[in-house]
């Protein structure tokens, strides 16, 4: 997997874990969000992310990292021990 979208990832699973965007200008500015995605310059606000697990949020910080050398491949990212948590089946959420 091509690293761009190792960030594209990072971005449908920090919205499928606090519902909003990781990147957001306060004042709707195109320019300043640009300035922020290219900074990767990101925070777990309270209290949309109080619930979520440090293992989760050690993962997201793993992915958003702007040099892409130095960014998460997609064998860390599924290597990752949030990944490799033993998660509910549906069958077992629904009993």
């Amino acid at each position: 997997m091509l690293r761009v979208f190792v960030v594209c990832f990072l971005v449908i699973t920090y919205i499928m874990l606090c519902e909003f965007p990781p990147f957001r200008s306060p004042n709707r500015d195109q320019d300043e969000l640009f300035d922020l995605i290219q900074a990767g310059e990101f925070e777990f606000l309270s209290p949309y992310w109080d619930p979520v697990s440090d293992d989760a949020k050690d993962l997201i910080s793993t992915m958003l990292v702007v040099d892409p050398a130095t960014r998460a491949t997609a064998d860390q990212i599924l290597q990752h021990r949030w990944a490799r948590q033993k998660r509910p089946t549906v069958q077992e959420l629904s009993m």
